[in-house]
């Protein structure tokens, strides 16, 4: 029997009890697993504590701002990747060639370079099969498809020793106008993304979380990519990892 819900607490306490549960078991893989398999060459950060967005059907209300990419980048002119780059992204169909992204690794070149507090991270990026490859070097590797919506992932707060506090994604090159950040504390911020062109066609971005949203009670709450009319085109929110074992994202 299904108890009746007469609040709005029950509500939401209902709701993200289902949410939870279908994320345990359809999550769709941001080859996270596979990238772990597939042992991926050179030193790399340590993920355990990675946390994937978990997509949400909910439409945020979208927010006055102006558009804020750092700018397009030409893929033909980009800087061809490291060889141990190319590697990863063909292991990821070494693992499963059947059911693998088709990454094409010759073509896998270095398309911009993030700037941080805590560094400077290289973005990777590849086209493939259905769609592109991409990563931050030293860090994880993805696939996505035109209509993956919103892939993104973060590092849990409080930080883990050295692990900085990032958040990156991707999203298919479809109008995206802004990518807003919004905190548990109701304060937003306009994420710098840039956008790569043909044949990746896709949205990047890397954002790192300032000190002034590491404690509970201010910490990211949600994020969504609008285009110019305002309509929110992929979103999705942040799960600590003590509300749920989350394994991948929907879009």
């Amino acid at each position: 029997m299904t108890t009746p819900i007469n609040t709005d607490a029950q509500l939401d306490t209902q709701l993200r009890d289902r949410l939870r549960a279908a994320v345990y078991h359809d999550a769709m893989p941001r080859w996270g697993d596979v990238k772990r398999r597939a042992h991926a060459l050179g030193p790399r950060l340590p993920r355990q504590r990675l946390v994937l967005g978990l997509a949400i059907a909910a439409v945020i209300i979208a927010a006055p701002a102006f558009a804020f990419a750092t700018g397009a980048i030409d893929f033909s002119s980009a800087p061809s990747a490291p060889e141990p780059v190319k590697v990863i992204f063909g292991k990821l169909d070494a693992i499963d060639p059947l059911h693998g992204p088709g990454a094409i690794t010759g073509q896998t070149k270095i398309v911009h370079t993030f700037h941080t507090a805590s560094g400077s991270y290289d973005l990777a990026a590849a086209p493939s099969r259905d769609g592109w490859c991409w990563g931050i070097v030293h860090r994880d590797m993805t696939c996505n498809t035109p209509d993956s919506g919103l892939n993104y992932g973060y590092n849990q707060l409080p930080a883990v020793g050295n692990e900085p506090p990032l958040v990156d994604g991707s999203i298919a090159a479809a109008g995206v106008t802004r990518i807003t950040l919004k905190f548990e504390d109701g304060s937003t911020i306009n994420l710098p993304f840039v956008q790569v062109s043909a044949p990746i066609n896709a949205d990047f971005f890397l954002y790192e979380i300032g000190p002034d949203h590491w404690d509970e009670g201010s910490r990211p709450s949600t994020i969504a990519a609008y285009n110019a009319d305002g309509t929110v085109v992929g979103s999705g929110w942040f799960i600590r990892e003590s509300d749920a074992p989350v394994v991948g994202t929907q879009g």
